[in-house]
C-alpha cells in the first residue's frame, strides 16, 4: 500500500482556498443561473485585464502540481498528471458554473480554460520533477529530517504566508478578533442561564476602545508573532541544521509576502510602503530567538509555541487597529482583491487559532504516550 504523502492533504486545503475565493462573498444567491452547456459555448469577453488572466492561469498551478504529485504515487506519474488536470478543470467549471447563481460574480468561460491551462503547467512540472527524481528525492529528505507525523504541521505551515498576505494592525499579527467579534455582536451583554447571567466581561471587554500598541509594544507583537512559525516548523524537524534552515526560509517567505502585500495594497511601484518602523528589529529579535532555541526538544518547543501564540492573541486584542490598517482594508475590500481578502482574511483570524489547537493536542498526545 502506498503511504500518503503530504501533497494529499495540501491539495485538499488549496482546493478549499480556490472554492472560497471563487465564491466569496457568498451572499446574494439567486435562483437561475447559467447552463453549463451555455458557459462553455458562450462568447469571450470583450474586455479583460491582464492581472486576470495571470491571476486564473497562475492560481490553478499549485492544484495541478500538488494533485498530480499525490495521484502519480498510486496510478503512476502520466495517469496521475492527466488525472490531475481532469479533477482541477472539473473544479473550475463546477465553480464557474456556481457564480453564475451570484450576483456579484460573473462566470466566465474564459477563466475555466486558464484555470486547466494552469493545472496543466503545473501537471506538467510534476511530471518533469518525477522524471528527474525530485519528487523522490523530497520524500527521502523528509524521512530524513522530519519528525514523523508532522503531515499537519506541514500545512499548516503551507497556509502561513496566505495568512500573512492578508493586512494586519500589527504586520504578522494574527488573531485580531476583537473588533470583528464586536462587529458580530454589538449589543452582547452575556449569557442567561436559568436565571444566572454569564459572560458579562466579555461584552464589556468587546464594547472597549483600547489604546493603540507603542512601537515598542508593536516590536514586540511582531517579534512573538514571527517566533510562532519558527517553532511550529523547528518542532516538526529531527535536527538542527534543518531546524536553522527553516528559520532563515520563514524570515525570507515573511519579507516576500510582506512585498507582494505591499504590492496588491498600493501597488508595485510602492510596496516598500508596508514596510514599517521597527520591523527590522523584530525579525531579527525573533531570528535569534529561534536559532538559540533550535537545541530544545520537540515538547518544549511545542510549549514555546503555545506560549507564542497566546502571547500574540493577547497583544493583539487588548490593543486597537491603526490607521494603516484602515487604509490598507479599503483597498483590499474593494475590486480586484475581492477574492483574495476572504480567503486571507480567515486564515489572518483563524491560523494562530488552529495552530493552538493542534500544538495543544500534541503536547496532550506526548503526556499519553
Amino acid at each position: 500500500m502506498t503511504k500518503r504523502s503530504t501533497a494529499t492533504p495540501l491539495a485538499f486545503a488549496f482546493a478549499l482556498l480556490i472554492a472560497y475565493a471563487s465564491l466569496y462573498p457568498f451572499s446574494g444567491w439567486r435562483e437561475a443561473g447559467v447552463d453549463v452547456i451555455d458557459l462553455i459555448s458562450a462568447p469571450w469577453p470583450r474586455y479583460w485585464t491582464w492581472f486576470d488572466v495571470i491571476a486564473n492561469w497562475l492560481g490553478y498551478a499549485p492544484l495541478g502540481f500538488l494533485l498530480a504529485w499525490t495521484l502519480g504515487r498510486s496510478i503512476g506519474p502520466w495517469r496521475g498528471a492527466l488525472l490531475a488536470v481532469v479533477l482541477s478543470s472539473g473544479l473550475s467549471l463546477s465553480l464557474e458554473w456556481l457564480q453564475g447563481f451570484l450576483p456579484l460574480r460573473i462566470p466566465s468561460n474564459v477563466d475555466w480554460l486558464l484555470n486547466t491551462a494552469g493545472a496543466l503547467l503545473g501537471a506538467v512540472v510534476a511530471l518533469f520533477a518525477a522524471r528527474l527524481t525530485i519528487i523522490k528525492w523530497l520524500d527521502r529528505w523528509r524521512q530524513r529530517h522530519l519528525m514523523l507525523d508532522t503531515k499537519t504541521d506541514l500545512v499548516l505551515l503551507a497556509l502561513w504566508p496566505v495568512a500573512i498576505l492578508y493586512p494586519a494592525s500589527v504586520p504578522f499579527g494574527l488573531g485580531q478578533i476583537r473588533e470583528r467579534m464586536h462587529a458580530w455582536f454589538p449589543d452582547f451583554s452575556g449569557i442567561d442561564v436559568f436565571g444566572q447571567r454569564y459572560l458579562v466581561d466579555l461584552g464589556h471587554w468587546l464594547a472597549q476602545t483600547p489604546p493603540a500598541l507603542s512601537l515598542y509594544g508593536e516590536i514586540t507583537t511582531m517579534t512573538i508573532a514571527l517566533l510562532a512559525p519558527c517553532l511550529l516548523a523547528m518542532a516538526a524537524m529531527r535536527n538542527r541544521t534543518g531546524r536553522r534552515l527553516a528559520v532563515v526560509l520563514l524570515m525570507l517567505v515573511a519579507g516576500a509576502m510582506g512585498l507582494i502585500s505591499g504590492a496588491l495594497t498600493y501597488g508595485p511601484e510602492r510596496a516598500l510602503e508596508w514596510w514599517r518602523p521597527g520591523m527590522l528589529e523584530a525579525m531579527g529579535y525573533a531570528t535569534v530567538a529561534a536559532l538559540l532555541g533550535s537545541t530544545l526538544p520537540r515538547g518544549w518547543l511545542l510549549m514555546g509555541l503555545v506560549l507564542a501564540l497566546l502571547a500574540t492573541l493577547y497583544l493583539l486584542n487588548v490593543s486597537a487597529p491603526t490607521a494603516y490598517l484602515d487604509q490598507s482594508l479599503l483597498v483590499w475590500e474593494q475590486g480586484r482583491f475581492i477574492r483574495f481578502h476572504g480567503v486571507s482574511k480567515w486564515f489572518g483570524w483563524l491560523w494562530p487559532l488552529l495552530v493552538l489547537v493542534h500544538a495543544l493536542m500534541q503536547l496532550l498526545k506526548r503526556n499519553h504516550a
